[in-house]
């Protein structure tokens, strides 16, 4: 997270931006930056500059060697902070270790008028008797994620700086850059 300086000392900083990284899958030395986004309002002033250099300097200093990372429109951004075109890698699931007893003692607890929350379920129910209308469809099944890309045709070139073969799920062109750090 990037804070700003409080102008003056009794203000509170403010979060200029923030940054996610996950471990790469197979790739112990790795990291993948999943999400950079600075305040749209503070764009253009240096911040996402100061962003990656402070993840480089994170990363390194826990012994990663390589961030990876996808872009669909600030190829130019990354390429000047050294970042090349890369080929696809999967992030791993961010599980946490357990929290203390403490720390989850310090949420607040629902009050005992409200009923506890039931997770949706993700089958198709059987319409009640008496109800009106036709029964629901059952729910679209579970997207996979996208983990690797197909193998290039013979003779096809991987991606460029103007196009690339990647797609992300919703069809944009998606491109993969990797930086050795």
């Amino acid at each position: 997270m990037l804070l700003s300086t409080p102008h003056t000392p009794e203000a509170a900083p403010i979060v200029v931006g923030h940054a996610r990284l996950s471990r790469v899958l197979d790739q112990p030395q790795s990291l993948l930056v999943e999400t950079v986004v600075v305040a749209r309002a503070l764009r253009g002033r240096g911040f996402g500059r100061r962003l990656m250099e402070g993840l480089e300097v994170f990363a390194r200093a826990r012994g990663f060697r390589r961030l990876h990372l996808t872009t669909h429109d600030q190829l130019h951004f990354y390429s000047h902070l050294g970042y090349q075109l890369g080929e696809p890698v999967q992030g791993q699931v961010f599980t946490s270790r357990k929290l203390p007893a403490s720390l989850l003692g310090a949420f607040p607890r629902a009050s005992s008028s409200q009923p506890p929350c039931k997770p949706p379920s993700l089958t198709a129910q059987a319409t009640p008797v008496g109800s009106k209308g036709p029964p629901l469809p059952p729910p679209p099944p579970l997207l996979q994620p996208l983990t690797t890309s197909p193998p290039l045709p013979a003779g096809a070139s991987p991606q460029s700086l103007l196009e690339t073969q990647y797609r992300d799920l919703r069809g944009r062109p998606i491109f993969w850059m990797e930086k050795d750090i």
